[in-house]
């Protein structure tokens, strides 16, 4: 096939639908032109089996334009016989038969427990959707709760890109990304595809301290009335976490060898890892090193040059002692 240019002369600046297309989609991302603070475009309010779009909402999805128009859009959701809960997806879909974007609900399978993928053929023909919200529906339900409405829509940049308010959003929104690919993802900042997985760039330091975990190899302590402050950043595949405990007067100390619950699965056992073990009574702070566990579940292992840190070593626990890990390493 002989090499060929639009819009051309030849063909009076005239382009097909096909080409529009591939022109469009190069100019950006889908998204809806509003921002990640705005009410969600899909909600529903327990008026029937069905979830309503706002009017006035704007989008646009391989270079073509859709609106929701002037008024509320009722979206009708399929009954649920199966037995099992099940996840529909809602979408904006463009259809490449008549070129016409629209809102459409592609159901999800029951007992799946998450939503079906968007139809994005990448051809000539078939469908392209763009994410809007996913929706729960209960077996035997007669009406959508709002609580089973949750936004997945990606919005536009202006300038450019596209901001997702999860990572799972984003996963959803781009079936086909590039390497190189980049999106702000709200609470990790910019987002870039490496060719196999979605990272953040420079993210901003998060706090995991409710679900971090105080394990062992014996008898689990319980932290009590301890403070636990953990936290970390993720740069590309690099992850800096910071976790200190500031023991209490209900503290357990449990039997065996302490494990430190870590923010994301490592590539390996070894990291850099520098620990300072604080005894309230003596005022003494003591350095120790570390690694991670091959126990399965991320958790950090701290040591010196005679043992791990345990239920009764370095010390006997007491209120006011206090345990700080700085680790960094490469996530899997």
């Amino acid at each position: 096939m002989a090499e060929s240019s639009w819009p051309a002369a030849s063909t009076s600046r005239i382009i097909d639908d096909n080409q529009y297309e591939q022109l469009g989609s190069a100019w950006g991302w889908d998204g809806l032109q509003r921002t990640l603070g705005a009410s969600a475009a899909i909600y529903a309010d327990s008026s029937g089996l069905q979830v309503k779009c706002q009017a006035s909402i704007k989008g646009t999805l391989r270079g073509h334009g859709w609106t929701s128009g002037t008024s509320t859009v009722t979206v009708p959701i399929n009954a649920n016989t199966s037995g099992s809960t099940r996840v529909d997806l809602v979408v904006v879909r463009l259809d490449r038969s008549d070129w016409s974007t629209s809102l459409h609900v592609i159901d999800g399978v029951p007992g799946a427990g998450t939503c079906p993928n968007p139809v994005q053929d990448t051809g000539t023909t078939g469908y392209w959707d763009m994410p809007m919200a996913t929706v729960t529906v209960l077996n035997g339900a007669s009406t959508i709760a709002a609580g089973n409405v949750t936004d997945v829509s990606p919005v536009l940049i202006p300038g450019g890109g596209a901001a997702c308010r999860s990572q799972a959003a984003l996963e959803l929104a781009a079936q086909h990304p590039g390497e190189g690919h980049t999106a702000y993802v709200s609470g990790l900042g910019n987002c870039t595809y490496t060719g196999s997985l979605w990272v953040p760039c420079n993210g901003p330091w998060v706090d995991y301290s409710a679900s971090f975990v105080l394990a062992s190899d014996g008898t689990q302590p319980t932290l009590g009335n301890s403070t636990v402050d953990a936290r970390y950043q993720r740069s590309w595949n690099t992850i800096e976490a910071d976790i200190t405990i500031l023991i209490g007067s209900t503290f357990s100390a449990g039997t065996g060898i302490y494990l430190f619950k870590a923010p994301v699965a490592p590539r390996s056992q070894y990291c850099m890892l520098t620990s300072y073990i604080t005894d309230y009574t003596t005022l003494e702070r003591t350095p120790y090193g570390g690694r991670f566990s091959p126990i399965p579940g991320n958790y950090l292992l701290v040591n010196n040059s005679i043992q791990w840190v345990m239920y009764n070593y370095p010390q006997t626990w007491a209120a006011g002692d206090s345990i700080s890990i700085s680790a960094r390493y490469e996530a899997a």
